[in-house]
């Protein structure tokens, strides 16, 4: 996700989030379940489940901040203060849980932003469901299942569209797609296959790895890369699992590129 689109995107959801409250203007009547009323502010409590050890999650976790700053210089006549607080999930899907726990029922948040991978996304969405809290992850895939995840990503089609022009302006004709295996995967396959088809490239090879893969299996999916006369490999799949596929393509002799 480019930076430049993920401040945006977290400027609109900071606007939304006061919206859902209903006491973001200065005469609008407060809802029964609304936040703490303090010195004639409504204080809305959002969590923030992030893997704070990651550039992407330091990078949401500055966005987010910027962005609360900038609103409401913005917008000072808002009732509304939104007041976060965050959890480091570390990266490890048990720690989010644990994280989400303590923030449902202990601080009480009224919304929780994040986490940023797709497995954390997937144990957390039927607890947040439960307790009727949404949350806005930036992973995972949309389910009417759990109506209070909330999937915040750039278009996918778009973005397969734009890879695919940068592949056809080198002229190359036959690309490698390595994927995340993912619920919604097959759907974004698809609309790669689409992008690469309207170009005239060809996938020669496509290979799916899950999180959960052991270094043996990379290792096995990405001999299969190595052997084919193919240059042009296309990575698409969490940071997580990415950085440990490039390790071991780097181990290999294999370049590869997000």
């Amino acid at each position: 996700m480019k930076l430049q689109n993920l401040s945006k995107i977290i400027h609109v959801l900071l606007i939304f989030l006061c919206f859902i409250n209903h006491g973001s203007c200065t005469h609008s009547f407060l809802p029964e379940k609304s936040g703490i009323v303090l010195h004639d502010q409504v204080i809305i409590r959002v969590g923030v489940v992030l893997d704070m050890d990651s550039w992407i999650g330091k990078s949401i976790h500055s966005f987010l901040t910027f962005s609360i700053t900038d609103f409401y210089a913005r917008n000072n006549n808002y009732r509304t203060r939104i007041v976060l607080h965050t959890r480091d999930s570390k990266g490890d899907p048990s720690q989010a849980l644990s994280a989400v726990h303590d923030l449902l029922n202990n601080i009480k948040v009224q919304a929780i932003i994040g986490p940023d991978t797709y497995l954390e996304a997937k144990l957390l969405a039927p607890i947040a469901d439960k307790a009727e809290v949404p949350i806005f992850s930036f992973a995972g895939s949309p389910s009417m299942k759990y109506p209070f995840l909330f999937l915040i990503k750039e278009d996918e089609l778009v973005m397969s569209k734009s890879i695919a022009v940068v592949v056809g302006s080198f002229r190359l004709r036959d690309v490698i797609f390595l994927n995340e295996d993912l619920d919604y995967g097959r759907e974004t396959l698809s609309y790669f296959l689409e992008s690469f088809q309207d170009k005239s490239i060809q996938v020669s090879h496509g290979s799916s790895i899950t999180v959960l893969s052991t270094d043996d299996q990379i290792t096995q999916e990405l001999q299969k890369i190595k052997i084919s006369h193919t240059i042009v490999v296309v990575v698409h799949m969490s940071y997580l699992l990415a950085s440990r596929v490039i390790l071991t393509a780097k181990r290999l002799g294999i370049m590869l590129g997000l």
